[in-house]
Formats: C-alpha cells, sequence, structure tokens
C-alpha cells in the first residue's frame, strides 16, 4: 500500500474490503456493472467496449490517458531471461522500437532563413577594427623593411 495519506485513504475506504481483484478485463468490466463505486482501466484500442460483453452502459473518459516506463528486472539466471532478450531483439529488428522513438521524438520547427539588410551604422565597428588591421601590419612591415636595410648596410 502507498504511503501516501491521500492514496492511503482511498485505499481503506474502497479496496479494503475487496478480497480479490478482477483477473481480465471482462471480469472488471462486469464488476463495474454490478458494484457500486467501481471503476476500471484497461488498454486503449479501438473498439474494446463492443466486444466485451458488458451488461450495462459505460462511459468511456476521453483523453483520460496514463503513460508509463516499464523496465523489466530479472536475475541473471532467470528462465525468463532469454525470452525477454529475445522478444526484445526481435521488436529491435522489426523497428518497433525505431517507430515508438521516431513517434515521440519532438519535431523542431524548421524555419526559413530569413536574410536581413544591414546598415552601415551596424557594421562601423566591424570596418574600424579591420582598417585598424590592416594599417598595423602596414607600420609593422615598414619597420621590417626599414630593419632590413639597416641591418644588411
Amino acid at each position: 500500500t502507498s504511503r501516501n495519506p491521500l492514496l492511503r485513504e482511498m485505499y481503506d475506504r474502497y479496496l479494503t474490503d475487496e478480497k480479490n481483484i478482477p483477473k481480465s478485463i471482462m471480469e472488471s468490466f462486469h464488476w463495474v456493472c454490478n458494484k457500486d463505486k467501481y471503476t476500471t482501466t484497461g488498454p486503449d484500442y479501438p473498439g474494446r467496449y463492443e466486444d466485451m460483453g458488458q451488461t450495462c452502459d459505460m462511459t468511456a473518459i476521453p483523453n483520460a490517458v496514463s503513460k508509463h516506463h516499464t523496465s523489466f528486472i530479472v536475475r541473471k539466471k532467470s528462465p525468463y531471461r532469454g525470452v525477454l532478450e529475445y522478444k526484445m531483439s526481435e521488436m529491435n529488428s522489426n523497428g518497433v522500437f525505431s517507430a515508438i522513438f521516431q513517434r515521440n521524438l519532438k519535431k523542431k520547427e524548421q524555419q526559413p532563413d530569413e536574410f536581413t539588410s544591414v546598415s552601415l551604422d551596424q557594421v562601423t565597428v566591424i570596418f574600424v577594427v579591420l582598417l585598424a588591421g590592416i594599417i598595423s601590419s602596414l607600420i609593422v612591415l615598414l619597420l621590417e623593411i626599414i630593419m632590413f636595410y639597416y641591418v644588411n648596410t
């Protein structure tokens, strides 16, 4: 049971008298029809209510979906390990994992490159730095030429 007080209260109020839980979705639908204050969850697939043979009117709550990450933890020598590894590799080779990854990958919106005009005021600093570099390199070149003639004469 949960340590959360609200979940604990709900468990104590609604579930403590239940000695067992439904063993199938069909049985849980039967409980919804025959027991007060009972609800159920199940896999969301098209046509799930038509073929279940329920005996009362049920209402699905739209968009009431809960996503869960699941992992398998098994002992190193577990007999289930080989089956799980086989199924996982089969799903990987069939492209199931890549399809799930692509479906859940957040697609980045591509915006076209927009060209904007630039005024002379915006690039004046760049031109000043470029001009200062050219002038300083010419001064260094002139000093090298003078030093070359001074040393060689």
